[in-house]
């Protein structure tokens, strides 16, 4: 009996009998990491505090959650709130009041001390940063490589870098077996900086998850950090690298209204992405472009047609640009070129008002005699045969050669005109809808498409 009374004295002690307050922190955070904090709250009717800063920083809550806990047997509620803040110096978070059930419950002050992040050094792993170049102008791309070798690891996560005023896009990832034998895996990055100076590139970091003896052990892996110089381009220059402009147009005569199409092409390498900045604008033409299309990494190449009813000439195309081997500014640009239009001329004669009405019974004739001819044709031939056009329309297999197929017949068709424009810039539609449009379209005015 003396046992049984002393274990239920045992139980009772270790309920909660009384509202109760906590705090969950960690002793240290490492130099750019965010130092999170749980303040944890027990009993029926709980007031949690506001709070926006500690010693200066700004905190922010990062959630907020309640369970169903017990005091003196009966239901209670378990509040836990987590919050988050940047510090950049060691602190002491302070002392919060809770009300909980009419009464103040005070937290205890908690100190958090911030260490300044060094590479971790460990013969199961290892994390490296290595840059291509030390040095960069402004727009220029470098190579960031990191590389996480490890052995005997349970888990592990590679959190992805940022750094204040740089740009990363990933390029590349493999993961291989080093000569040691250890797993390695690589991520490949484009770098581009925001601002001029050197900027500073903060450690990188992977969670690791560790098993020995039955225990998990959760570690953060440190890699080097290191700088890099941004340098100023010569004012008004945005483009680094060695470029040539080139111009090529399919023919320099042609007929009022018939398309003429310039290829712009730009060869070389630097920080140019595209030619999408390059526009075209001529008097007394209209102008339609393609937006431009990367045919190999030192080729890129944009497409314009042009319509026009008078001569024009399409100017020189310039781009300046700093070369870093020869440290000066270049330009390269195309020649103008002349084209020359032949227009139709159709000389018009005055009719009187009898040959107008003779005209207009011939009209009406010939109307008759020509449907009456169509009739028997219709009815001798159950179907109608395709147009030499719509048979070379329909051979075709991709937008690049129906587009070449019809660009000769611009001009004569609003419809037609459209599907080609569309089949040009690959946006609207995809080829099949397209290309059923346009074989439609064909077989109802084939007369307008008899020739080129």
């Amino acid at each position: 009996m003396p046992k049984m009374i002393f274990r239920l004295l045992l139980l009772l002690l270790s309920l909660n009998l009384y509202g109760s307050v906590a705090i969950i922190a960690p002793q240290s955070i490492y130099e750019g990491e965010p130092l999170e904090f749980t303040l944890v709250a027990k009993g029926f009717d709980i007031q949690a505090p506001k709070i926006s800063e500690i010693d200066g920083y700004l905190v922010e809550l990062v959630k907020t959650s309640r369970e169903a806990t017990l005091i003196e047997y009966k239901q209670a509620t378990k509040l836990s709130i987590k919050y988050r803040l940047y510090p950049k110096k060691s602190l002491s978070i302070p002392s919060f009041t809770f009300c909980i059930d009419n009464k103040r419950e005070k937290t205890q002050t908690k100190k958090v001390t911030l260490k300044k992040v060094s590479k971790t050094v460990s013969k199961d792993f290892d994390l490296q940063m290595h840059l291509d170049k030390e040095s960069i102008y402004l727009g220029e791309t470098a190579i960031l490589k990191v590389v996480f070798s490890y052995a005997d690891l349970e888990n592990y996560e590679l959190i992805e870098p940022h750094f204040k005023d740089i740009t990363l896009t990933q390029t590349a990832s493999k993961e291989y077996v080093n000569r040691e034998g250890k797993d390695v895996e690589e991520l490949t990055y484009e770098l581009k900086a925001q601002k001029i100076g050197r900027l500073p590139l903060k450690a990188s970091k992977v969670k690791v998850e560790i098993s020995k003896n039955r225990h998990t052990k959760h570690l953060t892996i440190y890699s080097n950090a290191l700088f890099i110089d941004v340098k100023a381009l010569p004012q008004g220059i945005s483009c680094i690298g060695n470029y040539k402009l080139h111009a090529s147009i399919n023919k320099d005569t042609l007929h009022a209204k018939k398309p003429l199409i310039l290829t712009l092409y730009l060869e070389g390498s630097g920080n140019i992405d595209n030619l999408d900045a390059l526009h075209l604008n001529i008097k007394n033409t209209t102008v339609y472009e393609v937006r431009s299309k990367k045919v190999t990494d030192t080729l890129y190449k944009k497409i314009f047609t042009i319509i026009s009813e008078k001569d024009y000439v399409i100017p020189s195309f310039s781009l300046r640009y700093y070369d870093k081997t020869t440290h000066n500014v270049q330009m390269t640009a195309t020649q103008a070129l002349h084209i020359n239009i032949i227009e139709d001329k159709h000389l018009k004669k005055e009719t009187t008002m009898t040959q107008k009405a003779l005209f207009y019974l011939l009209g009406l004739l010939t109307a008759g005699i020509i449907f009456l001819l169509y009739k028997m044709y219709t009815d001798k031939r159950e179907k109608k045969e395709d147009s030499p056009l719509l048979q070379q329309v329909r051979k075709c297999t991709n937008e690049d050669t129906l587009f070449k197929t019809m660009v000769p017949y611009l001009g004569r068709d609003r419809v037609v005109d459209r599907i080609i424009y569309a089949l040009e810039a690959k946006e609207k539609d995809d080829f099949k809808e397209l290309k059923k449009k346009l074989e439609l379209r064909l077989n109802e005015r084939d007369d307008l498409f008899f020739t080129a």
